[in-house]
């Protein structure tokens, strides 16, 4: 309130004129600051004595209390108010160059220990005219912040220091923005600033800065799910990284595309990629790169072989994958092989060991902010805990799973978790409640092409069909399922395969056996989309 101020600045004006600077000073200092600091900054009070009387008087005025007592010596403004009023009685280019002056002598002062003050640097210096400062200590603040997830933090100062930046220094910070807009799930800022990026790097003939931008491009698009325009710019990133002859980034680029491809169910052109990409990693120099480039493409490798059901090599590659991501430090590639390890344990029907290997990687993931792989987690510890017969905890596992997969228009992370559900919901014997979630699914990766994801999708058809006494149509979808199961090389679990000779049973006891020979292999013959037709037909 005006009344407050007013008594507050007639209160300031009431001091001797080394008492209102000893306020003013300390008000460009913060709430809380030590006498050591004021003298160090400011020395013109006169000796310690009297700045020590000074601030003594202060503090029996009730506008400073004593904070902290020798040797540290601190004092508090007792009101945010009286530290707003003493900092507004300066000028600008008083201010200005006193937070230079604070920057400097915590710079001097805590040489040895530097990295406990960057955020306080970056305030100060941010204040300041020192502009070499000022983009030094922002910059370093904000990768500090994106290294902690203080993510908030991060996406703050990298937008504060970006416009202080020279174009040729832009590039690489945009990323790294981009990179914290990926991570929290805004996924609409980080296209952008991607996009930016790629254009900023062009027009200055920035070729490595263009190279990363459009690899990171198509890695977020892969996350959208739209894997055509996802392969088209890694396949770019992937001829940029060839002419600056980068081993490293192309190492990278090569395990991305082979992604794209195991995203799709085409495993045999996956497992290519993925060959080439340990092998380019085995030419890097520098150990820590190439560690980190193998750990890459072996994580790729593994979840290839996990599908095609070869859980013994899937678990080595993954193991060795994680083995490098923990000598580096990497706590999300930590995360990320826990979960691929959690798949492959479920597999294997040790669901104890992947309840465990999920709730440390969604842990991690919570911590780090990553949204997306949280949903991927969500979905995976619903699937144990459905094996487990705990459909209460699936239904509430998956719910926070779906809700986060539309926030983010995560369309595969989506679709798999409306088929996770519909399993449940089957299981359950609930066959009403399925159809929708089926059909959700399986129009998501029809526009996909995700031909694994389509194969479960099929065979839950089959096992509604069979519940609804469909066994014609049950024993047809069945068999296509197997087939496209077949020509991509993807074999189910022993046990989910269990379940799908579960539910189509009825069909398999009812009919004759020349029926059942003759609709399975009816199937079998299907195209792709004669199947789903024929899944999203069934009333």
């Amino acid at each position: 309130p005006d009344s407050l101020y007013s008594l507050i600045l007639s209160r300031i004006d009431q001091l001797t004129e080394n008492q209102k600077t000893l306020l003013k000073v300390a008000s460009v200092i913060g709430r809380l600051f030590r006498a050591a600091m004021l003298w160090g900054v400011y020395n013109q009070f006169g000796d310690r004595e009297r700045l020590r009387t000074d601030l003594d008087a202060l503090s029996d005025l009730d506008l400073t209390p004593m904070d902290t007592p020798e040797p540290e010596l601190a004092y508090l403004f007792k009101h945010i108010l009286t530290q707003e009023v003493a900092y507004e009685t300066l000028s600008f280019a008083t201010r200005a160059m006193l937070h230079d002056q604070i920057g400097q002598y915590i710079e001097s002062t805590y040489a040895d220990v530097l990295d406990r003050y960057i955020d306080l640097l970056a305030y100060h210096f941010e204040r300041s005219e020192n502009e070499a400062k000022k983009r030094k200590y922002l910059l370093e603040a904000a990768q500090a912040a994106q290294a902690d997830y203080a993510n908030a933090a991060a996406i703050t100062y990298y937008q504060r220091v970006l416009p202080l930046l020279l174009e040729d220094q832009q590039v690489p910070v945009m990323l790294k923005l981009g990179q914290v807009f990926e991570l929290v799930g805004n996924w609409e800022q980080a296209e952008a600033i991607d996009r930016e990026a790629e254009s900023l790097a062009s027009r200055i003939s920035d070729a490595e800065g263009h190279a990363q931008a459009q690899h990171a491009l198509g890695w977020l698009l892969r996350k959208r799910g739209q894997y055509t325009e996802a392969e088209d710019w890694l396949v770019r990133a992937r001829q940029g990284y060839q002419r600056l002859g980068t081993n490293s980034g192309l190492s990278h680029v090569l395990a991305d595309i082979g992604e794209i491809y195991r995203l799709q169910g085409k495993y045999t052109e996956a497992q290519g990629y993925y060959e080439e990409s340990l092998n380019l990693a085995g030419d890097i120099a520098d150990p820590r790169i190439r560690q980190k480039a193998r750990a890459h493409a072996l994580k790729g490798a593994g979840s290839v072989a996990t599908w095609q059901g070869d859980y013994k090599t899937a678990r080595e590659l993954n193991e060795e994958s994680l083995a490098h991501r923990r000598d580096l430090g990497d706590t999300p590639g930590v995360a990320a092989l826990l979960n691929n390890l959690g798949i492959i344990a479920r597999f294997q029907r040790d669901l104890t060991g992947a309840r465990q290997m999920n709730e440390e990687s969604l842990a991690l993931f919570r911590e780090m902010g990553d949204r997306w792989a949280v949903g991927q987690l969500l979905n995976n510890q619903a699937c144990v805990a459905s094996d487990q017969g705990e459909y209460a905890e699936a239904r509430l596992l998956l719910q926070e799973s779906l809700l986060i997969r539309r926030q983010l228009g995560d369309k595969a992370g989506l679709a798999l978790s409306l088929n996770t559900l519909a399993d449940v919901v089957l299981d359950e014997g609930k066959f009403g409640d399925a159809r929708p979630l089926l059909d959700e699914s399986l129009v998501i990766n029809r526009e996909l092409g995700d031909q694994t994801a389509i194969a479960y999708l099929i065979e839950d058809y089959a096992g509604l069909a069979a519940a609804e006494s469909k066994l014609e149509k049950a024993l047809r979808l069945a068999g296509f399922a197997h087939a496209l199961r077949e020509s991509i090389g993807a074999p189910l679990p022993p046990s989910e395969q269990a379940r799908v000779d579960r539910m189509v049973a009825p069909a398999r006891g009812t009919l004759p056996e020349s029926l059942v020979a003759m609709e399975w292999e009816a199937g079998r013959a299907l195209e792709l989309e004669q199947a789903i037709e024929l899944a999203l037909s069934i009333v």
